[in-house]
């Protein structure tokens, strides 16, 4: 019986620093090339969107941050428009700029 439970925990033993060596192992993942036209096209329809389909994470919230510009911006443009009754153009230009700077930024990073 002792033999036995001695032979388990050897086996585990093996089982788990092979275990550890397997996992401490790093794999550089294959770069893959991106579509810049996909890119763009979806950072014109969701600001942010072309950057995440890019994986443009040297700055880990970059698609974050271009959707919420986005939104901040014809947000500001809607309340403009219903509460002051003016002024609101100039935020929806801003929030169109800012839309086809997104496009443009996420069709650069696409080409690198």
């Amino acid at each position: 019986m002792i033999k036995k439970v001695c032979i388990m925990m050897v086996v585990v033993l093996v089982i788990t620093f092979v275990g550890q060596a397997a996992l401490a192992v790093e794999v550089e993942p294959a770069p893959t090339r991106k579509e810049p036209l996909i890119a763009g096209v979806a950072s014109l329809i969701i600001p942010g969107l072309g950057q995440a389909y890019v994986q443009d994470w040297e700055f880990s919230g970059k698609p974050i941050t271009h959707f919420a510009v986005s939104v901040g911006l014809y947000t500001v443009g809607w309340v403009l428009a219903f509460t002051v009754g003016y002024g609101s153009g100039l935020a929806w230009l801003a929030g169109g700029l800012w839309t086809l700077y997104s496009a443009i930024d996420a069709v650069s990073e696409a080409n690198k």
